[in-house]
This record gives structure tokens, sequence and C-alpha cells, in this order.
């Protein structure tokens, strides 16, 4: 399922007086020129609120696991796009923009792992939540170095992923 939306990418306006870009991961830098010394002045503004339908990419090679989890986003108002490996993620992931990846850990091919390397190598900022079956067998610290921000482990409740996902959001 997928829900699709232009994806916001960086705007710059310029004239003789002001340049503002923005990012998609939400912050914007202004700076004003103007005349006398230095010329110009770069001042960081807060980053925007969080888009207000967050795009939220699931991955799982198990349709039913899927489903349960882009039904359950669904429903509190996120736009999910889903994939069945990690070879087709990493292809809409470089498409498009998401706010937030849920990925399986084990799947043929590429690896939630392999999602989530690839997720921080394009996006550093986006954050990814990785569902797994073995969740308590690896380190804080392992899981973090890998590229995942938080983990989830099987079985989970609905309230869980929905909890992890709101969390994710506002870092």
């Amino acid at each position: 399922m997928s829900t699709g939306r232009g994806a916001g990418g960086g705007r710059q306006a310029r004239d003789e007086t002001l340049s503002a870009a923005s990012s998609e991961a939400g912050g914007v830098i202004s700076t004003l020129v103007g005349p006398g010394p230095g010329g110009t002045e770069t001042a960081p503004r807060p980053a925007a609120p969080p888009r207000p339908d967050p795009r939220v990419l699931v991955i799982d090679d198990e349709p039913g696991v899927r489903d349960v989890i882009a039904t359950t986003l669904g429903r509190e108002g996120y736009l999910v796009t889903t994939c069945a490996n990690g070879r087709e993620a990493v292809a809409r992931f470089d498409a498009e923009a998401f706010d937030v990846v849920v990925t399986d850990l084990g799947m043929r091919g590429l690896t939630g792992w392999d999602v989530a390397a690839h997720v921080k190598a394009k996006r550093p900022a986006t954050p990814v939540v990785l569902v797994t079956g073995w969740g308590d067998r690896f380190t804080a610290e392992e899981v973090h170095s890998r590229g995942v921000d938080f983990l989830v482990s099987k079985p989970f409740s609905l309230d869980q992923i929905r909890a992890v996902v709101r969390r994710a959001l506002t870092v």
C-alpha cells in the first residue's frame, strides 16, 4: 500500500537582501545579507514541527506482520508505504521522503541491518525502528552502531508499535 505525496525537496529563494534554504529534515537556515562589515549573517531557526501526515516506510517479508503494522499506523494518521523486502525498500527510500523507517531484521537478501545502514548513509537523521524476534540477543551499543535507533522485540503489541513510531518522530 502506498500513499503518495510530493517529496518536499529543498527550496531556495534569493533576492538582494534575503536567502533562505529549507531541508526535508525540517530545519531552516536563513541568511540575511545587508550592507556593512561582514555582509552576511546566518541565524539558525528552530526546526519546523513534524509534517501533519508523517510518512512511514514499513518493511517486512511476512505479509501478515507487514499489513498489521501498516494498518495500525495508517489508523493513527500516518502515510504508510510497505515493502516486502530490503531491495524494494532501499529503492523506495531513495526515491521518496520518509520520516521514519520500520524494518524487520530477518529477511532474505538485504536484511534489516542492511536497510538501516542504507538509511543512515543516505539520510542520517531518519529514525530506524528494527522489529525482530531476536531482540534479546543484541546490546544497545550494537544496535545503535548498526544504524538502528529503536528496537521492538517480537511478539509485540500494537501499542508498542504506535508508541515507538510516535517517539521516533519526536526525537
